[in-house]
């Protein structure tokens, strides 16, 4: 059941299936249908950090009072990069899938524009902050898939970055990388890369639109910065026919930034899906 489901409860349930972690989820859900009717789980609070989605607090198995509108759908991010040993799934070790299994990512040549490309793959907003040599968490495995990793900053994901062949390195144990992300609520979608697209933002477990009613260049430079870019702006468009999105709800309207917020979100607007 929907019930008190969130993000965390997501993520749990993503890892559980053997993904990184979820895209976004919807509550009372019309994208997907079940054969199912019978509801066996409800008031499930997940902290985050549980590896199964029964081992979050939920009420006794099949007491419930929930209606079939009171479903809740999930969609898994299916990338080869996660962070492991820390609190949140925000947080740790970085590590890359390689030929069946997950290792470590070498901190040679791991900057900034790296542990950007690890937030953006893993559906982040950006890195909060690196730290090579790092001690702050554990990871369970000891070897290395991924050495000399250099990035743009403009990847969609860790591999498209130069590096040296998959399982070469010659890094020992001490050279381990660690990242820290802070939490994605905008997203560009529809463009040829990461850098460009439909402007979505998140509310509520799920992705939707923001309205061109006042937006301009100062929410355009808010967007580009809680994304990482620090570059600023090449364009935007209003009423745009450039790119293109599956969702159909607005979600935010008469967006008026100053320029100097960190979340497009902060920037005043409308209440919440309230827009003409």
């Amino acid at each position: 059941c929907d019930d008190y489901f969130n993000a965390f409860a997501a993520n749990v349930t993503c890892r559980q299936l053997g993904y990184m972690g979820a895209l976004d989820y919807m509550k009372k859900s019309t994208r997907f249908n079940a054969s199912a009717s019978s509801f066996y789980l409800d008031n499930v609070k997940c902290n985050g950090n549980e590896k199964r989605l029964v081992d979050c607090s939920h009420k006794p198995w099949k007491s419930h009072n929930c209606g079939r509108r009171d479903v809740v759908d999930v969609r898994c991010n299916t990338g080869r990069v996660r962070l492991v040993g820390g609190a949140t799934p925000m947080e740790g070790i970085a590590e890359a899938y390689y030929n069946g299994t997950f290792g470590l990512v070498c901190d040679d040549s791991f900057n900034r524009h790296s542990a950007k490309v690890v937030c953006r793959e893993l559906g982040f907003a950006g890195y909060k902050d690196f730290k090579q040599r790092s001690k702050r968490f554990n990871s369970s495995t000891t070897n290395f898939v991924l050495d000399n990793v250099q990035c743009f900053g403009n990847e969609s994901r860790l591999e498209d970055c130069h590096h040296n062949p998959w399982g070469h390195d010659d890094c020992g144990l001490s050279e381990v990388v660690d990242v820290r992300c802070y939490g994605g609520t905008t997203r560009l979608v529809g463009g040829a890369t990461s850098l460009e697209g439909i402007v979505e933002v998140y509310h509520n477990g799920r992705f939707g639109l923001v309205c061109a009613d006042y937006f301009n260049e100062k929410a355009a430079k808010v967007t580009c910065r809680e994304l990482g870019f620090d570059q600023g702006v090449r364009d935007f468009m209003k009423r745009s026919n450039r790119f293109h999105s599956s969702s159909t709800s607005f979600f935010l309207d008469n967006v008026k930034c100053k320029g100097n917020e960190s979340r497009l979100e902060d920037c005043p607007h409308n209440p919440w899906e309230h827009h003409n």
